[in-house]
């Protein structure tokens, strides 16, 4: 199966009112990224990121090459920011799971925890 790009090529006017719409999605975005984050908003975010970046795909060619790639990295790293305390918080649930389970003693694993719980935050 071949696989094929979808671009949109709106016109000038078309472009600038597809960047403003978009600019303004991430301003949404930024200003909930200052809020506390529990899990569902976490979610949340990286999903709206990857909407962003899919949006930025379509409107490639009126941003040019530059300017798309610049956008384009910061998103992902926004997101890849996100993934790193979602999967803290994933090893910490499953830490906790584990010595329970196994009726170990949790002393010698509480530096880790300690650790992962920081970066949960």
């Amino acid at each position: 199966m071949r696989r094929t790009d979808f671009v949109l090529d709106p016109g000038p006017a078309g472009a600038t009112r597809l960047a403003r719409a978009l600019v303004a999605f991430l301003l949404g975005l930024a200003r909930r990224l200052d809020a506390p984050l529990d899990d569902g908003a976490v979610h949340a975010l990286r999903r709206d990121l990857k909407r962003a970046r899919a949006g930025l795909r379509l409107v490639r060619p009126a941003l040019g090459g530059r300017r798309f790639r610049a956008i384009n990295l910061a998103l992902r790293d926004a997101g890849r920011e996100l993934a790193g305390r979602r999967d803290a918080r994933v090893l910490v649930d499953t830490l906790q799971r584990l010595v329970a389970e196994a009726e170990l003693d949790g002393d010698g694993l509480a530096p880790l925890a300690t650790r992962l719980r920081a970066e949960w935050r």
